[in-house]
């Protein structure tokens, strides 16, 4: 489900992916992932999920699932992702270009992502898919 600026809200997310995830002995933070540079977000069949290139992202974690909170300068959507919907996950380091990078790829049952964030995030953003299941550390 994909929701438009407008629609963001808990009564619109609640439905799909309950309420935001909070750390255990944190009182005000939601957990959430490092930013994304977000190089391709596609349905399955292949349909572009995203209306503009050079967008960042963050998943905000919820009791039953991921919000992927897609940026680009003032604009927002907001991509909802169910636990059980995740196919694959794979986070990995990429050394082939001019700077070292991690990659995460994701496909669920209805899309299909390659995103990337900077190395020094590896182990944490290993550590933040493992507590959902979703990858081995």
């Amino acid at each position: 489900m994909i929701l438009k600026e407008s629609e963001i809200d808990q009564d619109n997310i609640a439905p799909v992916l309950g309420k935001p995830y909070k750390e255990p002995g944190k009182w005000f933070t939601v957990t959430g992932s490092s930013y994304y540079f977000i190089k391709t977000l596609k349905t399955l069949e292949g349909e572009d999920v995203l209306i503009w290139e050079d967008s960042k992202g963050i998943f905000q974690r919820y009791d039953h699932g991921l919000a992927l909170l897609v940026n680009r300068s003032n604009y927002q959507r907001a991509v909802l992702m169910a636990i059980d919907s995740f196919i694959s996950v794979n986070i990995y380091v990429d050394e082939s270009g001019m700077n070292r990078q991690t990659v995460l790829e994701f496909e669920t049952d209805r899309y299909k992502g390659k995103f990337v964030t900077s190395y020094s995030s590896y182990k944490s953003q290993l550590k933040f898919f493992n507590k959902l299941g979703l990858v081995a550390v």
